[in-house]
């Protein structure tokens, strides 16, 4: 449990130490949410395909995009910080 502890301490460290990407990440969101904005005032709101979604692209948008994220993240994330580990002689 204490290793499991201290990989978890480092992680936030080497995280808080790039405050610049913090910000990045925060823009891209905004940037990110302000497209599918523009994208749902494009698409018609009464479609068939979108009634099982409730009508509504822009919710369909993010909740597509959310789970796309998840599976995405859950995937690469075990390679990336494996490869990570190796780099830097932890492994």
């Amino acid at each position: 449990m204490k290793l499991a502890l201290a990989f978890l301490k480092r992680d936030f460290r080497l995280q808080r130490s790039y405050r610049l990407q913090f910000l990045y990440q925060l823009g891209g969101s905004f940037i990110t949410l302000a497209s599918f904005a523009f994208m749902a005032r494009l698409v018609p709101g009464e479609q068939a395909s979108l009634r099982p979604y409730g009508s509504d692209y822009f919710t369909f948008l993010l909740v597509g995009v959310a789970i796309f994220g998840f599976l995405s993240t859950s995937l690469n994330s075990f390679a990336d910080t494996l490869g990570r580990e190796q780099a830097t002689g932890t492994l």
